[in-house]
């Protein structure tokens, strides 16, 4: 009897420690497989997909909270090793996205990191574009391109170097020879006491030639003084034939007939012996007026230093124009009648 009562104790203690052992390797199994536990190791692991695949799964508010602090860790490590180069930006992205899915979702710190990578993202490939435009000789467009490069990318002080080279070889290059051709017309006609138009188109070939990029020295020269003093003789005549054919009575074509006969030269010949050459060469520049300059971006400021007159050049595209307002103020040119706007063909 004693041994029968033995046996039923032992066998109901082993059914005992059997589900014992049971429930505990039911908790055991429970406890190890919490998804929680699954989820910090796919963090240390970098499987960013089965933390978002078992973040659902989680009850437990603290542990809700900490899976998104230790993702936002997560994603600022992603930040850094994008700005460090380290990273891709296709691969930073794809990440974002699947954080922000569930676990970050509505999260302003998540969005402001993904906002910063976005903008540095767009500031790298402006300055590849920059660069690109740069190469072509597109210098506007390089320069667009370059200013869209912000503080926080490491390119930025290349960046606003380019921009000053951009700006530097978009300045024209203004040196060489320009020319212009300015109508005297109405100051001959006043010096010969006539009025009216000219029946000889008479202009100044004017040259005005720049010896560097920056300050030094200009002049202004006449293209052909000689050819000009013919066309001036020709125009004196021509009035002094008019008005000496009314005097006397007779026709101009028997005028120089006349003039040989009593004085043994031709009207013309009597104009030249008249006329001043050197009092007429100071008085329409025929030799070089030199004058200093500089370079205001697209406008040459130039000073006769003798006189003190000024006037403006105002470069376009590969032309020089003289600017309206600068008439008056180059006394000697401005009362030969200048016609505006000027246009200095570059030679």
């Amino acid at each position: 009897m004693k041994r029968k009562k033995k046996k039923t104790g032992l066998i109901i203690f082993l059914i005992l420690l059997i589900m014992i052992l049971a429930g505990a390797g039911v908790f055991a199994y429970l406890y190890l497989n919490r998804p929680i536990l699954k989820i910090n190791k796919a963090i240390e692991e970098d499987d960013i997909e089965t933390v978002s695949e078992l973040y659902g799964s989680l009850s437990k508010e603290s542990e809700i909270l900490d899976v998104q602090d230790q993702m936002l860790d997560k994603c600022r490590e992603l930040e850094q090793g994008f700005i460090d180069e380290e990273l891709d930006y296709d691969f930073v992205t794809e990440q974002f996205d699947i954080l922000g899915e569930e676990i970050l979702e509505d999260n302003s710190r998540f969005d402001k990191i993904v906002k910063n990578v976005n903008t540095l993202n767009t500031s790298r490939i402006s300055f590849d574009e920059g660069m690109k435009a740069f190469e072509k000789e597109d210098y506007e467009g390089a320069i667009e391109a370059f200013s869209k490069v912000i503080k926080d990318d490491e390119n930025f002080d290349k960046a606003q170097a380019k921009i000053e080279e951009c700006r530097e070889l978009m300045k024209p290059d203004i040196t060489g020879s320009y020319r212009a051709k300015i109508d005297v017309s109405s100051v001959i006609l006043q010096y010969v006491g006539a009025s009216g138009s000219s029946p000889i188109p008479i202009t100044l070939d004017i040259v005005i030639e720049i010896t560097d990029e920056s300050n030094g020295c200009v002049y202004m020269d006449i293209k052909d003084p000689e050819g000009l003093y013919d066309s001036l003789v020709k125009l004196v005549t021509y009035y002094a034939k008019k008005n000496l054919a009314a005097q006397y009575g007779i026709s101009e074509d028997n005028l120089d007939n006349y003039a040989k006969l009593f004085l043994g030269k031709s009207v013309e010949e009597l104009v030249k012996d008249e006329m001043n050459l050197d009092d007429l060469k100071e008085t329409l520049l025929l030799d070089k007026t030199y004058f200093t300059y500089t370079i205001d971006e697209d406008t040459v400021n130039v000073l006769q230093p003798e006189s003190g007159e000024t006037f403006d050049l105002n470069i376009h595209d590969d032309d020089l124009y003289l600017e309206e307002r600068s008439a008056g103020s180059l006394a000697q040119i401005g009362s030969y009648g200048i016609e505006f706007p000027l246009i200095f063909n570059k030679e």
